[in-house]
């Protein structure tokens, strides 16, 4: 079915104006940027005294969104307290957060919550509440890691963590990812690498994932890779084409075969470690560093990855964080001028041999 009608709802505190209310209209504004019929639907809500929080779910509970104005509506989404009460049969919830007063602020300054026998009841049907009108949901996210957990702490439910974009997204930029960073595989070829990492790490807990990425080498016997065929294509006269929007950590050969080494011979570092060269650039740039070291000159096309009919998809920012690698280990990662030198040199040993 195709979602078309869809109503946004909003627990109002009048004249408060904060990141919630930025939300839920933010929300109903890129629904309609993307073709839906987009309403904001908000009750007044009022949380003190706290005897009064089963009436203001109530309030949602009686109302009937089902359809307007005698057409029906698609879909109801829920954002916070008590909103995700309201009945409807396409109902997803993007929880912003529960009465937190009940839950994780209990027992501390910022809830009225007390440890006398009504304070307790309350508190108890609230959390019975929460999970009956989320169990209602189709889907249920939340605007943080945070918020899942503590939706799977109190209430036994399980949510999918959807951070909302910031004001600037459009502005921003994906850095280079650290070994933390959930990795992101798009192609069947990385999606194996990335299984193959997991593999390891499930059934060798103790062992340790050196992760390379665009590794080259001018020794001989070494295969053909992007940096070489730049020096070969350029001394022939040939053109070169370069993604302008890839960016990538070319890592020289034997720079993370070093660092590997002493990785897996030499540490007790467990997990994924970045063994990859230290410089973060686009592929255009990394041509035209090598075509400088090598004295080449010749055209360096720039190519947009999405002009291309690429066999497998790949990623735009892949970029890889090494300030791990350069702490924990002797040998370091080297920056792009140092191993192309390196590359350079090796390169002059090939032809002579």
């Amino acid at each position: 079915m195709a979602i078309k009608r869809v109503l946004v709802c909003e627990a109002q505190v009048p004249f408060v104006h904060g990141g919630a209310e930025y939300y839920v209209r933010t929300l109903v504004a890129k629904l309609r940027e993307h073709g839906c019929e987009a309403e904001l639907v908000s009750i007044p809500f009022k949380w003190y005294p706290k005897e009064e929080l089963l009436a203001q779910a109530a309030a949602w509970r009686l109302i009937d969104l089902s359809e307007a104005n005698g057409r029906p509506i698609d879909l109801v989404i829920g954002s916070k307290f008590p909103t995700y009460c309201v009945r409807h049969p396409n109902k997803v919830t993007w929880l912003l957060h529960q009465h937190r007063a009940a839950y994780d602020l209990c027992g501390t300054k910022y809830s009225d919550f007390e440890h006398v026998e009504a304070d307790v009841g309350l508190r108890e049907t609230l959390l019975r509440l929460d999970r009956s009108a989320l169990q209602e949901c189709r889907r249920v996210f939340t605007i943080s890691r945070n918020t899942a957990e503590r939706l799977q702490k109190f209430n036994g439910l399980r949510a999918d963590p959807l951070y909302p974009p910031p004001p600037i997204a459009g502005r921003l930029e994906a850095g280079p990812y650290g070994e933390d960073d959930v990795p992101n595989p798009r192609g069947v070829y990385a999606r194996t690498k990335r299984c193959s990492e997991e593999a390891a790490l499930l059934l060798a807990p103790d062992c340790a994932v050196a992760r390379v990425a665009v590794v080259y080498s001018g020794r001989p016997g070494a295969k053909s890779t992007f940096a070489t065929q730049v020096v070969e294509k350029l001394s022939r006269g040939e053109p070169v084409k370069a993604f302008h929007d890839q960016l990538v950590s070319p890592t020289l050969a034997e720079n993370g075969a070093a660092m590997a080494l002493e990785l897996l011979l030499e540490t007790s570092y467990r997990g994924v470690l970045h063994t990859c060269g230290a410089t973060v650039l686009d592929r255009v740039d990394f041509a035209r560093r090598v075509a400088a070291r090598f004295g080449l000159s010749g055209e360096i096309v720039p190519v947009r990855t999405g002009d291309v009919n690429l066999l497998a998809p790949r990623p735009l920012r892949a970029g890889l964080r090494v300030d791990r690698a350069a702490t924990l280990l002797r040998e370091k990662p080297l920056a792009i001028d140092a191993a192309l030198d390196m590359f350079h040199c090796q390169w002059i040993e090939r032809s002579a041999a």
